[in-house]
């Protein structure tokens, strides 16, 4: 397969609520180390190299898609993750997506670094969806908090995990 080269762009988003602290991914992993990582897990299977690089500038919005548009406060707090279907993504992550800047990098993959204080028992979550809304990037949304304990390479594991969706589809071997 011939050599090819991915650019990541990785973005911190800070969750705002009004009367709520920020909240903002715990861990960051660097993005020359995670570049290495990604390097050392898919060109030997891919023949990819991967070029890493933050976004100039975090993204801070509120997220939460009201249930009552009336009502900015009526969201559920909880980041949806998806649609009812594995075709399309949800509200929520559509306005992550949405509020890139515009001058933003090149890039082929986007991945945004989350805090957990609006997840479902701070369980790890993360996914990675293909879009289809003229958003025009392949995504994924990770947790970087230290949940349970998870050190910053388990970390650049599940990122690693969820970039491989974007190059072999949705779902797991068991």
């Amino acid at each position: 397969m011939k050599q090819r080269t991915v650019k990541v762009t990785l973005y911190k988003v800070t969750k705002q609520t009004a009367n709520q602290a920020d909240n903002t991914a715990d861990q960051t992993p660097d993005a020359i180390e995670l570049q290495k990582f990604l390097n050392d897990i898919f060109k030997p299977q891919l023949n990819v190299s991967f070029d890493v690089k933050y976004a100039d500038s975090p993204l801070s919005l509120n997220w939460d898609v009201p249930s009552n548009p009336a009502d900015p406060a009526s969201g559920n707090g909880i980041l949806d993750s998806n649609a009812d279907d594995n075709e399309s993504i949800s509200a929520e992550l559509d306005n992550i997506l949405g509020n890139r800047p515009s001058g933003r990098p090149e890039s082929n993959i986007d991945v945004f670094l989350l805090g957990t204080d609006h997840f479902i028992n701070n369980v790890a979550w993360a996914t990675t969806r293909r879009t289809e809304n003229g958003n025009g990037a392949n995504a994924c949304w990770v947790v970087g908090d230290a949940l349970q304990g998870r050190s910053m390479t388990a970390l650049m594991r599940t990122i690693s995990h969820e970039i491989g969706h974007v190059f072999v589809g949705y779902g797991h071997r068991t």
